[in-house]
Order: C-alpha cells, then sequence, then structure tokens
C-alpha cells in the first residue's frame, strides 16, 4: 500500500457490529467505490478517490492509486 495512502481514511457507512468476513467485505467495497480520502505527500493536499485492489498471489492484495497501477503491471511483466 502506497504510504500516503496508508494513512488515510476510510468511511465505511456502518454503524452495526461486523464480524471478520463482512468487515473484509465492506472494508473492500469502500475503498473501490466510497472515495476513501488520504493526504498526498507531493501535492500537499488531501484526495478523495477510489483505489485499485490487485491481488498478488493468495496471501497478497496491493491497493494502489489509480496512477500507480499502470506501473505496477509495467513491472509484473517483466
Amino acid at each position: 500500500m502506497a504510504r500516503d495512502v496508508a494513512g488515510g481514511t476510510v468511511q465505511f457507512g456502518q454503524t452495526n457490529t461486523l464480524n471478520g468476513a463482512q468487515w473484509v467485505m465492506a472494508f473492500t467495497e469502500a475503498l473501490q467505490i466510497g472515495q476513501p480520502e488520504w493526504w498526498d505527500s507531493q501535492t500537499k493536499r488531501f484526495r478523495k478517490e477510489n483505489l485499485v485492489l490487485l491481488t498478488n498471489d493468495a496471501r497478497t492484495v496491493l491497493v494502489l492509486r489509480q496512477e500507480m497501477v499502470r506501473e505496477f503491471q509495467g513491472r509484473r511483466a517483466d
């Protein structure tokens, strides 16, 4: 996960207690369609946009900003 994104906030929109599987589903959905917000240290502004989740293997999921996806996929092809 990019450092800037890791320091952000994610709104779940849930008031109910969630079990583990429900939490993972709600968090994944919030990242992809809930427009999480984080501080972009390069532009010195808050950003609010959907993120991309890429599965690297059975135990690894990468959380990337939109503009990082092409860069990462290019490195995976090498």
